[in-house]
């Protein structure tokens, strides 16, 4: 793996009090498929050769300092999944489609599909499952779905036979399947459950394909181009444009819904934000709208194709991916923009009878940034242990203690205030860290994370 480091320049745009947009350097030569994130980094796919100036092979990941590239031999890169230290891949090299883990230094391939392709790659804590469309993945047998054990392929079933699955997701321990596939005899309709040994319907389903599917506060969001939900075969169908939600055991819409064709959509802090065809214009005027709970709001347009919609946590910004030149909020933008909306920042903890204790560290980037004359940083640990947080400048010198106590285990923040008493910043970039030692081991340090901010006066 190779680490470039960059500084990436971006045009900001108010399209209200609470979105700021933001080009990515000059975006990407090609077009980008997938995006996902985990605290370490987010993560690009698709068919591009360079990506923010700097030259990456249809992957590159951005940790919030630097990018990072990967060695490789592939052409292009439909899906990513992040699997704790894991990174798998589907899509091409120059001779073969299939799946593809990251040694540390290498691809190791781990599945290969003769005819077809790969769109979709989902886990639990036993399996990796791929979605898309084949018919047999090294040698076994499988319907445009198969579960990978570590050690061999299995088939799921025969029900999607030269169907296509657009999106796999694990919901309350369960697997489902979105796509566009009918089993009329099993009542399945573009969206099925994986039980045991076979697909099961979902209440009905959809009547017509579903394209994406997420997860939030124990509902599935799911959207496509179905105007109802439920058993509408049955004539007792829900009422759902393009985008409907599953409580586990019922289907509800989502207001008014929308029109068009949705490509992808993520739910943070209770907002859903939904990208893709979603004018219903001809040619495809593609858009991103973001609900309330009230309203549908329209956030910008592109003259191409969104295709894919991440939250970065340590930036808090939303990454969008897909083929187009420009958007309406920045104008220029090759294919990847960011935007940050503060609505969707969670700025606190409310008390709760039950103690939420973070599973990994994290550092979020300081917002807003640039800032003046005060900025909210906020961070988590899982362990319990000394906290400091630091702000130094850029040549090294400390300007300001924020923490330096011992804390429980949880998620934190702090207001830090450049023009406070004899603390008088001047305008410039400064860095703040983070280092948190654990209690259990006795000493030495757990986690270090230092990230910069700009004060602007």
């Amino acid at each position: 793996m190779k680490i470039t480091l960059i500084i990436v320049f971006g045009i900001a745009f108010l399209t209200s009090a609470q979105i700021n947009w933001f080009t990515v350097g000059d975006g990407a030569n090609g077009q980008i498929n997938d995006v996902a994130s985990d605290s370490s980094g987010i993560y690009f796919v698709g068919g591009f050769t360079q990506i923010a100036g700097i030259q990456a092979k249809a992957i590159a990941k951005w940790n919030g300092v630097q990018w990072e590239t990967f060695s490789n031999n592939f052409s292009s890169l439909n899906a990513i999944a992040l699997s704790k230290n894991d990174i798998y891949v589907g899509g091409s090299t120059e001779n073969l489609t299939g799946i593809f883990k990251w040694s540390g230094s290498t691809w190791d391939t781990i599945g290969v599909i003769p005819f077809g392709n790969i769109t979709t790659i989902t886990f639990d804590d036993s399996n990796l499952y791929a979605g898309g469309f084949f018919n047999s993945i090294s040698g076994v047998t499988a319907f445009s779905a198969a579960r990978w054990d570590g050690n061999q392929w299995h088939q799921m079933g025969n029900d999607f036979q030269a169907e296509i699955i657009h999106s796999l997701i694990i919901y309350k321990n369960q697997l489902y399947a979105g796509g566009t596939f009918i089993r009329a005899s099993k009542n399945l309709f573009h969206i099925a459950r994986w039980q045991d040994t076979s697909w099961v319907s979902v209440n009905g389903g959809a009547n017509l394909p579903v394209k994406s599917m997420y997860a939030y506060n124990d509902t599935l969001y799911v959207a496509g181009q179905f105007s109802q939900v439920g058993n509408f075969s049955g004539g007792s169908g829900i009422p759902a444009n393009r985008i409907a939600r599953w409580d586990g055991n019922n289907w509800s819409a989502i207001g008014q819904g929308l029109e068009g064709i949705p490509e992808d959509l993520i739910v943070r802090n209770n907002y859903i934000y939904v990208a893709g065809n979603l004018s219903g214009a001809n040619p495809p005027f593609e858009v991103i709208y973001k609900y309330d709970g009230l309203n549908w709001n329209l956030l910008a347009t592109a003259n191409g194709s969104f295709t894919d919609i991440s939250f970065f946590e340590s930036e808090n910004s939303f990454y969008i991916g897909g083929n187009f030149s420009s958007v309406s909020t920045l104008g220029t933008a090759n294919n990847l923009v960011r935007f940050v909306d503060s609505s969707a920042i969670i700025t606190s903890i409310k008390n709760t009878d039950e103690i939420i204790i973070p599973s990994e560290f994290v550092l979020s980037q300081n917002y807003p940034n640039p800032f003046n004359p005060s900025t909210k940083i906020s961070w988590q640990s899982p362990v319990s242990g000394h906290q400091t947080l630091k702000v130094y400048d850029i040549l090294g010198n400390e300007v300001a203690t924020l923490v330096d106590e011992y804390r429980e285990a949880g998620r934190y923040e702090i207001e830090f205030n450049a023009e406070v008493g004899s603390l008088q910043m001047a305008s410039g970039v400064y860095y703040y860290q983070l280092r948190v030692g654990d209690t259990s081991t006795g000493s030495g340090q757990s986690f270090i994370s230092t990230k910069k901010m700009i004060y602007l006066k």
